[in-house]
């Protein structure tokens, strides 16, 4: 499930050092697990288009633009530049404290569209925080990404018990022929 490394040891310090001076400030979802929506053009009429049912604040200002690279490399790694913004969640820095963790859940689809974020791994905490994917432990490590079918598989996050967990999480709505043309094909 690891589909390899996605940025600079430069870049994972700059967004690593950018969300420890910003932690206070970062939206407090679920007791220790903290959110920082963003997406890259927030005045462009194309991106307003996309959002459609926008539930948490979306902040543009003082993020490192690499994050922005970040996203551009796994779109054109991933041949997903047609692929439409997941709109509820969007994209965001996900920070897990001691404590938290992710419950076990699936995330929505939109008819034939499904529900996938592309998640790189900041900070991995030094105890805890492990992730599964259908019931399958990931291998994670810094400067990687993985793919989270999240509208499929069940997903969750063990308890951080030392240390951070920070990830960047890119959602996108992919239709189901592009996610397994395989399967498509022999119908």
């Amino acid at each position: 499930m690891d589909r390899g490394s996605i940025m600079s040891e430069e870049e994972r310090l700059e967004l690593v050092n950018w969300v420890k001076l910003n932690l206070d400030s970062l939206l407090v979802i679920v007791g220790n697990r903290r959110h920082h929506t963003f997406i890259q053009n927030a005045d462009d009429p194309q991106t307003s288009r996309q959002i459609v049912n926008q539930t948490l604040p979306v902040y543009s200002d003082d993020l490192p633009k690499c994050i922005f690279k970040i996203k551009e490399r796994i779109i054109e790694k991933e041949n997903i530049q047609e692929c439409m913004q997941e709109p509820m969640f969007q994209d965001f820095i996900g920070v897990i404290l001691p404590g938290g963790f992710i419950h076990k859940h699936k995330d929505f689809n939109i008819d034939n569209l499904i529900h996938c974020r592309y998640n790189v791994f900041l900070e991995l905490p030094i105890k805890g925080g492990e992730t599964y994917y259908d019931g399958n432990l990931i291998d994670s490590k810094e400067r990687h990404y993985v793919l989270s079918r999240s509208g499929l598989d069940l997903h969750w996050s063990t308890p951080v018990e030392e240390g951070m967990r920070i990830t960047i999480s890119f959602g996108f709505m992919i239709p189901h022929e592009q996610l397994f043309p395989s399967f498509t094909s022999s119908l």
